[in-house]
């Protein structure tokens, strides 16, 4: 089952909704070898890119959690590691197992966690950011 982006989970910033559906893709992309029972190899490299680009979002948006003094920056952080460890254990069963097996328990998973995230964690810190005037400060974060 593919995820398709949504408009309701639209950001507001540009640059962590094009990540956002760049991190929906990756995922389908998964779910979809999965599917077609491509080997382990191929999966858990696809999860450690998977985890690059997660790591390299989260950071630019704890940067910005930062800059905007986020009163729920804590938490919304230990969601990052939580996700990200998840992830870490996946690539590791992937390389570490002679057979991919519950492939599509990790399909789904990594779908679920993605929506989850952006659903609840992203959305609250999307309404925040909307509540004040960021531009400077994402701007600074650009230069």
């Amino acid at each position: 089952m593919a995820v398709e982006w949504q408009e309701e989970w639209a950001f507001g910033d540009d640059r962590i909704d094009a990540e956002h559906i760049s991190l929906i893709m990756q995922v389908n992309r998964i779910a979809v070898l999965i599917d077609h029972g491509a080997d382990k190899a191929t999966l858990s490299a696809l999860v450690q890119t998977l985890l690059r680009s997660a790591e390299d979002h989260f950071t630019y948006e704890e940067d910005l959690m930062a800059a905007t003094d986020y009163h729920d920056a804590a938490d919304h952080c230990d969601a990052h590691q939580r996700l990200l460890c998840s992830a870490r254990l996946i690539a590791s069963s992937l390389l570490t197992n002679h057979e991919v097996t519950e492939a599509d328990n990790i399909g789904k998973y990594l779908e679920g966690w993605l929506v989850m995230h952006i659903e609840k964690e992203d959305a609250l810190f999307s309404t925040f950011l909307a509540g004040i005037d960021n531009t400077e400060v994402i701007e600074n974060m650009l230069a």
